[in-house]
């Protein structure tokens, strides 16, 4: 905000879309890393690079251009909190100090305190609000209009502020059809706390803004205490008054507020990569003619507003299982005594939301002979995770029944067994493949498509509801104890499969400790997923970016063959769009509403109109007071007579 600029101020993180056939669109990722006086601070699509200059200043190299800040106390992280200090010639807020701000970052959000100093016609006000950005124009990049709230009345050139709670599909329509310019919908300060009406609420909302193509920039921003304040100004001013007139008089007399946006235009992305990442475990034996089984599970998530797709439970829950997993079976792997005759691959692919497209270029390689190990002549079995916490039952769903004598009959057997011993229902739910959708519920019909058994472990019942991919999908949202008792279950279905269906008593009643599930390591593979928005365009570019090194040096480190690869999704199925440009500035300034502005301009006007009439007829006037008085003297006396 230019200096002098006066009024409330919130900063937003704009809500792309994902995809252009359906018009769809943290929480950065955010690692520090101090080496040798250097802070390195890697950010979405960038990086971002802290380097110690001349009597204590940091330099911040950026694309567009390098700003110094004089350092004056120092930079730490606890508890995801980073706290920035200021000297005199920064521009950055530091400690609260003489009333200046403090920045701090906590679950995900980006929060700015106000000090004693505030502007004299207003205070700043600085708030990340991820942002939709409709792609069927650049509504999303610049907009200056007044402030305004849902109301029966023209909503015409307004930015409509409202309530998540007050914000319906039909809602979202009426608005849109009365010609708003923006809108911004207010989200509570504690996702977790939503009913879940109001969730599935929430749901419904996202999929009208993502499928419905309306002439307006929609925002979403976390509730704040000044946000709020403006939010009821405005709809005080909207709902006090009952009439035609008294709604006039009140405009004239309050103030509004004029809500400006403005940045660039965001731009279609035309280098977007989705990357894979896998490994395997080979089994005591020949490779190729031993059973394999193989763990998948998406790692990217989706929702309305990119930044704020977290997926926690989808999918974060399955690659926290798939990588707990691996960790306790290469333990095992790497003793003569408990080395098994099986061979277990890994694979987390990208594009889980993007019609799997990861998986499908995992699939077209095995086609032309890589990943061995799945080939025909053994047996197989694929088995995708997705969405383990959302109920408190396990579903095995496939697209065809198990057959007795196979790999996934001799699994599904374990599961149940392992299901009764930690008191985890397990059903098995069928579904047929739908050839005629190109669009598939479940990640394992690609498989079957492709002759190898699959099958999907989930909490969920079926695929068809909203609760994967949505913004509602927080940390804070999973329930840790169940993830961490699915993932104890699974393990103990996969152990008694690979070590041919040894009981309880042979093998899991004397499990140490160290080959038991974790839940402080299955806690931690969640947060590092879950701790920052892993919508596809975000995780760019997508071989280098923090997340997928993450993942690949995990796999590295617990399984062998791993491979990192990249490629560019099919643009034939469907035709994806991604656009950048995820963040921006929105600000309020508190004016006169437009009525008020225009009778004042009517008046002055009027004033300098009668005064330009007296000057152009001053002669007149002036005759005329000379003629309606006279003038005599009388003995040395002046006398006046007036007609």
């Amino acid at each position: 905000m230019e200096e002098g600029r006066k009024g409330h101020q919130v900063e937003e993180r704009r809500k792309g879309h994902h995809m252009e056939e359906r018009r769809k669109g943290n929480h950065m990722e955010e690692r520090s890393h101090m080496e040798e006086g250097r802070v390195t601070i890697w950010r979405k699509e960038r990086m971002v690079t802290y380097r110690r200059g001349k009597e204590g200043r940091v330099t911040i190299w950026r694309k567009e251009g390098r700003a110094t800040i004089l350092r004056k106390g120092h930079i730490w992280r606890k508890e995801r909190m980073v706290t920035y200090g200021r000297g005199k010639e920064g521009r950055v807020t530091i400690w609260r100090k003489e009333g200046r701000v403090i920045i701090w970052r906590k679950e995900g959000r980006v929060s700015y305190g106000k000090g004693k100093e505030e502007r004299k016609e207003g205070s700043l006000i600085s708030k990340k609000v991820p942002r939709i950005l409709n792609l069927t124009s650049s509504l999303g990049s610049v907009i200056s209009v007044e402030a305004g709230a849902i109301s029966s009345g023209p909503m015409l050139r307004q930015c409509i502020l409202a309530k998540l709670a007050d914000v319906t599909p039909a809602v979202y329509q009426q608005v849109a059809s009365q010609g708003a310019a923006a809108m911004v919908v207010i989200l509570p300060a504690n996702m977790t706390a939503l009913s879940p009406p109001a969730r599935e609420l929430v749901r419904e909302l996202e999929i009208a803004i993502l499928e419905l193509e309306v002439p307006m920039a929609v925002y979403f921003a976390q509730e704040t205490p000044e946000l709020v304040s403006i939010y009821k100004a405005v709809k005080e001013k909207t709902s006090s008054s009952s009439s035609a007139a008294a709604n006039f008089l009140s405009s004239l007399a309050s103030d509004g507020y004029q809500m400006v946006v403005s940045g660039a235009p965001s731009k279609q992305m035309h280098d977007v990569a989705v990357a894979n990442v896998q490994g395997q475990l080979n089994g005591l034996g020949v490779e190729d003619k031993l059973p394999s089984i193989a763990l998948v599970a998406h790692y990217d998530a989706f929702g309305a507003a990119p930044e704020l797709s977290f997926g926690a439970d989808s999918n974060g829950s399955g690659v926290a299982a798939l990588l707990e997993i691996a960790r306790l079976l290469s333990r095992l792997y790497k003793s003569q005594h408990t080395h098994p005759h099986a061979n277990v691959f890994f694979l987390l692919p990208g594009g889980g939301f993007l019609n799997y497209q990861g998986t499908k270029r995992f699939l077209d390689d095995l086609e032309g002979g890589d990943a061995s190990i799945l080939g025909d002549g053994h047996p197989t079995l694929v088995l995708c995770l997705d969405s383990l916490t959302a109920t408190e039952a396990l579903h095995l769903h496939v697209s065809r029944p198990p057959k007795n004598g196979t790999l996934m009959h001799a699994f599904y057997q374990r599961l149940v067994e392992a299901g009764e011993q930690y008191g985890v229902p397990v059903k098995l739910v069928h579904r047929k493949i739908d050839l005629v959708n190109p669009k598939q519920v479940w990640q394992h019909h690609l498989y079957s498509i492709k002759k190898l058994p699959a099958a999907t472990l989930s909490a969920l019942p079926n695929g068809d509801g909203t609760e994967r991919g949505s913004i509602t999908d927080t940390p804070a949202s999973v329930n840790s104890s169940r993830l961490v008792l699915h993932t104890a279950t699974l393990h103990a279905a996969l152990l008694r499969t690979i070590y041919g269906g040894a009981t309880p008593q042979d093998m899991l009643s004397q499990m140490p400790d160290t080959l038991s599930v974790s839940s402080s390591s299955v806690m931690y593979w969640l947060s590092m997923l879950a701790s920052q928005p892993r919508s596809t365009q975000l995780l760019q570019p997508a071989r280098s970016h923090p997340l997928m090194r993450f993942l690949y040096d995990t796999l590295n480190r617990y399984t062998v063959e791993t491979k990192l690869s990249d490629f560019k999704p099919d643009k034939r199925d469907p035709d994806f769009g991604f656009y950048d440009n995820t963040g921006g500035t929105m600000t309020a300034y508190s004016i006169k509403p437009a009525t008020f502005d225009f009778f004042l301009s009517i008046f002055i006007l009027s004033y300098l109109g009668v005064l330009y009439l007296l000057l152009q007829q001053m002669p007149l006037i002036q005759s005329f007071l000379l003629r309606s008085s006279s003038v005599s003297v009388a003995n040395g006396k002046t006398k006046t007579k007036h007609h």
